[in-house]
């Protein structure tokens, strides 16, 4: 993560996950957005969980609709 950066708070749902976090003012938003989806990412990745990977392709491809 960014240095400076900590996580306030963290809840989830059945198909969300909330997190709260604090940066400091000289990082723009998008830096760790892109820090925490490239950690979550690889840590699917290398856990290999199936259900969400297989969600995940399902999505890109066009299987899954919003409701």
């Amino acid at each position: 993560m960014i240095s400076g950066t900590t996580s306030d708070a963290l809840e989830t749902d059945r198909n969300y996950t909330y997190l709260l976090i604090s940066y400091p003012i000289q990082v723009t938003l998008p830096e760790p957005v892109m820090s925490l989806k490239t950690i979550s990412s690889l840590e699917v990745g290398t856990e290999n969980w199936q259900e969400v990977k297989s969600a995940s392709w399902r999505c890109l491809s066009g299987g899954l609709r919003a409701s």
